[in-house]
């Protein structure tokens, strides 16, 4: 609880109160690898919440009090309820700090083959991996770190087909995230991210002709949510890659599950501006 609310001076009273109470076994065993009812840990815990100081000081506490082996399969390969490690948690959180941590020890104590299949490859139970998860909660600062770290790691195959043509479950891929909830500055950068790594028909089929689960393309999205920066971009990157045809049929006439085309999104959320530019 008290590395869940982030409190550090409370944190440490618990702590120094645990170390005269209870034996090392005890401290180990209920205290720093212990669960809660969502499978969380207290490093878990710290990293949702987004406390550095928290997340720091449990940290130097498991490196006196555990083994290497159960930071590591204990903490850092562990995963919550939802199947979110604690890489996952930081990158959900949006805090650049606490994300650039927990990459540090991760360097430090897992394998290769364990940050590519446990961490960057993987996915919760919602099919987000980190990077999904760093596109849909939209800082740049977050997805350019997870990026990186991703080109680190994986082959371009598996950036390609695991990352970047990757669908979580309600089908959205990353450019479908930053669309829908990124800044323009994010729905740029995966784009120019998709133009180094796929092919022209993998950008037309998997990306701008796609739909996620309620029928919605990209263009679709970034209309229904009324930036117009964003839907002049998606705009103009499906004149270069698309046909007249393909434009008039998939996006401009195409309707999502409720009926509504790319001019009632734009009508329906009251932005002006976008919707001229829809009309135009």
């Amino acid at each position: 609880m008290a590395a869940e609310h982030g409190k550090l001076e409370t944190l440490q009273r618990v702590w120094k109160r645990a170390n005269v109470q209870l034996t090392a076994e005890e401290i180990k065993s209920n205290l720093l690898l212990a669960t809660d009812c969502e499978v969380r840990n207290v490093l878990h815990m710290a990293a949702e919440h987004g406390n550095l100081g928290t997340l720091q000081k449990i940290w130097e506490w498991a490196n006196m009090k555990i083994t290497a082996e159960e930071i590591k399969t204990n903490l850092l390969l562990a995963t919550d309820c939802t199947g979110r490690t604690v890489l996952h948690m930081a990158a959900e959180q949006s805090k650049l700090e606490i994300l650039q941590k927990v990459w540090e020890w991760v360097k430090e104590q897992l394998t290769a083959e364990e940050i590519k299949t446990n961490l960057l490859l993987a996915t919760e139970y919602k099919g987000r991996t980190v990077l999904h998860m760093a596109a849909e909660h939209g800082k740049l600062e977050i997805l350019q770190n997870v990026w990186e770290w991703a080109n680190e790691q994986l082959t371009a195959e598996e950036i390609k087909n695991n990352l970047l043509l990757a669908t979580e479950y309600k089908g959205r891929t990353v450019l479908h995230m930053a669309a829908e909830h990124g800044n323009l500055k994010i729905l740029q950068k995966v784009w120019e991210w998709a133009k180094e790594q796929l092919t022209a028909e993998e950008i037309k089929t998997n990306l701008l002709l796609a739909t996620e689960y309620k029928g919605r393309t990209v263009l679709q999205m970034a209309a229904e949510h009324g930036e117009l920066e964003k839907l002049q971009g998606v705009w103009e990157w499906a004149k270069k890659q698309l046909t007249a045809e393909e434009i008039k049929t998939n996006l401009l006439l195409a309707t999502d599950c409720t009926g509504r085309t790319v001019l009632h999104m734009a009508a329906e959320h009251g932005k002006l501006e976008t919707l001229q530019r829809v009309w135009e």
